[in-house]
């Protein structure tokens, strides 16, 4: 045990991953001893955030830009840059998602002593660090998480009432967006991944009904790798070992999406002649010895137009493009009588002044008139 020292300042000193810049972040406060969520909230200039090239780690520059930033005293520097250096080596050597210190005190006779330390290792590393992963405590999780990594599941549990199984992250986190969209509030997080197998849908619905608060499951299964006759046979297998009267939706689309149809009318009429189960996906009612009867098809989605937002009239309130064509034929025809007369007035205005050219007077002098006359009288004479 270390023996008790008389506290001057707290300081908070952590390492993590920032993953909107995918660099690992040096984060220091000089209000450490408390949560680092709530500094960053309330008081965000009292938190330095410092990015470390992945190529060349935490240098001992920026080591001291963190100590100048906490106010240190010059003969504490020293110690300091050795203690982030240190804390960032662990990070990285133990694939860990968050390494920190907290607080970091300075004691009564000015020395620096790291009271309290906290590591999380990322699970995807374990298989580097099988020292790490034995010394693993299961105490200390949850069941259903200890549970899930057996069966290589991907679970985490939340506060609402929906149980979902999905498989793909992406998928699985765009079904909990419907359900919120919809008034619902997922209760928990499940990917079977792809290709999953009937063991492995059995174990994941076994989880998601030891949940109290679970008052209906939703599966949302795209059939591609995963097949979707072997998510049937495991729903199948797990409502048959867990009886539960709890509503459940199934969607099954994709790889042998026909061949799973008859695990849901097992559901009302299993081998060893007891209800095994209620399914709101496929089927309904479901008592002893009736028939598989399957609900009817959801009615379509009606969807209104948008109002256009120009000022043309809507088109009930237009009239037939018949009808407007046989308008406008005959506007047209009215048009051709007035567009003849145009023509004929145009060509009586241009005949008289072509006249006038051909048949203009030139004025002649009175003595060439009387040679022209003796001329004809001499011709006249002679023939």
């Amino acid at each position: 045990m270390d023996e008790a020292s008389v506290i001057q300042q707290e300081i908070y000193l952590g390492v993590v991953i920032d993953r909107a810049a995918r660099r690992v972040t040096l984060m220091a406060s000089a209000a450490g001893g408390m949560e680092i969520e709530e500094v960053a909230r309330t008081t965000p200039e009292k938190l330095l955030k410092l990015q470390v090239d992945p190529f060349i780690g935490l240098r001992d520059y920026q080591a001291r830009q963190i100590a100048y930033f906490l106010k240190l005293p010059a003969e504490l520097i020293r110690d300091f840059t050795t203690i982030a250096r240190g804390l960032y080596d662990c990070f990285m050597a133990c694939d860990a998602s968050l390494a920190e210190i907290n607080p970091l005190v300075i004691t009564g006779d000015g020395k620096l002593l790291a009271v309290d330390g906290k590591i999380v290792v990322d699970d995807n590393g374990l298989f580097r660090r099988p020292d790490l992963a034995a010394m693993r405590d299961v105490d200390e999780e949850a069941p259903a998480e200890t549970e899930s990594r057996k069966h290589d599941l991907t679970y985490i549990k939340l506060d609402g009432e929906i149980g979902c199984m999905v498989n793909g992250a992406g998928l699985a986190m765009t079904t909990m967006d419907i359900v919120n969209l919809f008034g619902g509030s997922p209760a928990n997080f499940l990917d079977i991944g792809g290709g999953a197998n009937a063991e492995r849908v059995a174990a994941a619905l076994r989880i998601i009904l030891a949940d109290p608060n679970v008052k209906a499951v939703l599966f949302n299964i795209f059939g591609g790798i995963t097949r979707c006759d072997e998510v049937a046979k495991g729903i199948l297998a797990a409502v048959r070992e867990v009886p539960t009267q709890i509503p459940m939706v199934v969607r099954l689309v994709g790889t042998n999406e026909e061949e799973a149809a008859p695990f849901w009318t097992a559901l009302y009429r299993p081998a060893d002649g007891q209800h095994a189960g209620r399914s709101g996906g496929h089927g309904g009612g479901g008592r002893q010895g009736e028939a598989y009867v399957p609900l009817p098809p959801p009615e379509p989605i009606i969807y209104k137009p948008r109002k256009r937002r120009t000022g043309r009239k809507p088109a009930t309130a237009r009239k037939p493009a018949a009808a407007s064509r046989k308008k406008a034929t005959a506007k047209a025809a009215s048009r051709k009588p007035a567009a003849k007369k145009a023509t004929a007035k145009a060509a009586s205005r241009k005949k008289p002044a072509a006249a006038k050219k051909t048949t203009a007077k030139v004025a002649v002098r009175p003595e060439t008139r009387r040679v022209a006359q003796d001329e004809q009288k001499v011709m006249e004479k002679t023939s």
